[in-house]
Parts: structure tokens; C-alpha cells; sequence
């Protein structure tokens, strides 16, 4: 499909009428970034639909959806702004069930690529976020979810900091000395209480569901309110692999050889502040610097020194996160914790 036959396809969908069919859902949104008809590195994006069929609307944080079906609902249009980016991206495709629909989409970017929008299995979400966005919210605390493999899961939700909808997916606490190799060292039952973890856990299940990152370290007050933050937004699920594997020291430098392969992070959550390569300090960073071992943990010393999630081989025993403090090795007073969204 050329850029003039979508651009005719859009305006017809567009002004056609549609039949005034019910459109209040909460649909998965999965795309890729080659246009060849097949989905492969695909992302994901949940939306709560709002609407019918002759006019629909959804918002995820920093876009918005808008968009419409003919043809009895066999034919859909829709299109997803970025205001930040100004980005725009127009998906035109055919329903494949009485619930879904696949097509392809460009943008004003000059990228392109294949999507499908599923229907949510009512009651059965993947995240946080998909309970937050479905309006089932009941505030922070411990809430239900399945994942890609059919398990149920009681995982912590932050519905409230930093627009909400953030998974608890890892936790270290104080307890814990230093010196985990791999993520499947860690425990599967997960952490529910992120003002003191006892657990040392992480989420072992597919991250498909997730798009941003958040890990926060030397905590040792309620809501972390004394840590260090690192942020990373619109991450692919390879990023958010890396990221996880870099709670294992050993998974870190296999998926992560070079600081220049660590995903980049943000101190603050604003999605405008300064990025810092393989999540360190620029006096720090080089591209051609390798990871070592030495720590675990996404940061390393992002804001000071010594401050990472916990230790890696040097001083294992060392126990908790790190005191973010020059020269001072973790002594069992501080946590770190990884979420998701």
C-alpha cells in the first residue's frame, strides 16, 4: 500500500457512516516498525476505548487515539498523536474476529510497520496499567494479574506516583547480601510490601506487557522518598531485558557486554530531562567502557558514588542496596526495588 492509497483509504473511513455499535473496551495495541505483513519485535500498548463505533477515543500517557469503523465494523481507522514528538501515526486495517483487527500504519515520520489491536479478556489484565486504564483502580496496593503463560499473579500497584499504573517487579531488601549471578537466583513469590521488603524477587514472566522502567535504590523510607530514581519511557521488551538482567551479574554482562548496551535512563521522570547513556554519569560513561560484575542493578552511581542497586562479586557479603555514599559499602539499612508500567 502506497502513502496515496492510505491517504485515500483515511478519507473514506472517515466520512462514511458507521453503525452506532458499543466501543467501550480496553484493547492491547501490538506493533512492529517493518512493514512486510508480519509482526516480529513487536511492542505493546493498552487503551481503554471509549465510544462507538462511528467515533472512538483512548489516552495512554503523553498520546492520544482517535478513530473509527465502516462496514458494519469490518473496516477500522485510527490514528495516535504524540504531542511531545509531534508525532503522528495513521493505522488503517480489517477485523480479523468479532473483536480484533490488523492492518498497517505510516506516520508523518516517514516510519511505517504492522499492528494488531486485541480485545482484553474482561476481568484479566497483564499490569498495573491495564487496571488503571480499564478504571478499575482502587488506589496503591496489591491487585490481580495474569500473565502471557495464563498464571495469576498478587503483585504490588503504585496507581498514584508519577501518573500511576507502575508494577512492582523486583525487589532487594536489606537482608539481602550482594552477589546474585542470575535473575533465576531470585525467588518467584512476589514482593507486596514496598515500604520494607523482606523478598528478594523479580518477575520472571514475560515483559511484553510492559513499556516503561523505573528502579529505585538505597531506600530506606516510605515510598523511597530518600532513593535515587532512574527512568526509561517507550522501552522496547529487549530493553526492558536488559534492564531486568542487570539484577543478576552475570546476566548483566552477557546481555549487556558494553555500558553503551545498557538502556539509557532518566534521573527524574519528566520525560524532557537529560538522558544518560547506559544509565551512568557522563564523567563516568564511555562507549567503549565494559560492564563488569562488580554490582548489580540498572544505575551505576548515576548521582554519586558506590550507588547502584546492590553489590555484584566485590564484597558479595555486603548486605541491602547501596548508601549511594562515597566509599561506603551497603550495610544493611537500604532496599531497591524495580517497577514496570
Amino acid at each position: 500500500m502506497n502513502k496515496l492509497t492510505l491517504a485515500i483509504g483515511l478519507a473514506m473511513l472517515s466520512t462514511a457512516t458507521a453503525a452506532q455499535t458499543e466501543f467501550n473496551a480496553q484493547y492491547t495495541l501490538e506493533y512492529d516498525q517493518t512493514l512486510d505483513g508480519q509482526l516480529n519485535n513487536v511492542l505493546y500498548k493498552s487503551y481503554d476505548f471509549k465510544g462507538d463505533a462511528s467515533h472512538f477515543i483512548a489516552e495512554v500517557t503523553g498520546s492520544i487515539l482517535s478513530g473509527s469503523t465502516i462496514s458494519n465494523g469490518k473496516l477500522v481507522s485510527f490514528q495516535i498523536t504524540t504531542p511531545m514528538s509531534g508525532e503522528i501515526r495513521y493505522y488503517v486495517g480489517s477485523q480479523t474476529n468479532i473483536s480484533d483487527y490488523s492492518g498497517t500504519w505510516y506516520s508523518n515520520k516517514d516510519t511505517q510497520g504492522d499492528w494488531r489491536l486485541r480485545a482484553n479478556d474482561p476481568g484479566s489484565y497483564y499490569s498495573c496499567n491495564d487496571i488503571l486504564l480499564a478504571g478499575m483502580s482502587m488506589g496503591d496496593g496489591v491487585y490481580d494479574i495474569s500473565t502471557k503463560s495464563g498464571e495469576t499473579l498478587s503483585v504490588y500497584c503504585d496507581m498514584t506516583t508519577d501518573d500511576g499504573g507502575w508494577t512492582l517487579v523486583g525487589s532487594y531488601p536489606k537482608t539481602a547480601p550482594g552477589g546474585m549471578a542470575r535473575v533465576a537466583d531470585y525467588g518467584t513469590e512476589p514482593e507486596t510490601n514496598p515500604n520494607d521488603p523482606t523478598k528478594l524477587w523479580l518477575f520472571q514472566k514475560d515483559l511484553s506487557p510492559f513499556s516503561d522502567a523505573r528502579e529505585q535504590i538505597s531506600c530506606s523510607q516510605t515510598a523511597c522518598a530518600d532513593g535515587k530514581y532512574a527512568f526509561g519511557n517507550n522501552l522496547t521488551t529487549s530493553d526492558l531485558e536488559k534492564i531486568r538482567s542487570s539484577w543478576g551479574y552475570q546476566d548483566r554482562v552477557e546481555s549487556a557486554p558494553k555500558f553503551i548496551d545498557v538502556p539509557t535512563c532518566r534521573s527524574t521522570y519528566v520525560q524532557n530531562g537529560i538522558e544518560y547513556p547506559g544509565c551512568v554519569e557522563p564523567a563516568s560513561w564511555s562507549p567503549t567502557l565494559s560492564n563488569d560484575p562488580s554490582r548489580i542493578g540498572w544505575q551505576a552511581a548515576l548521582d554519586s558514588s558506590y550507588c547502584w542497586a546492590a553489590r555484584g562479586t566485590y564484597k558479595p557479603g555486603s548486605m541491602g542496596s547501596a548508601l549511594c555514599t562515597g566509599s561506603k559499602e551497603p550495610n544493611g539499612t537500604q532496599w531497591a526495588l524495580l517497577w514496570m508500567r
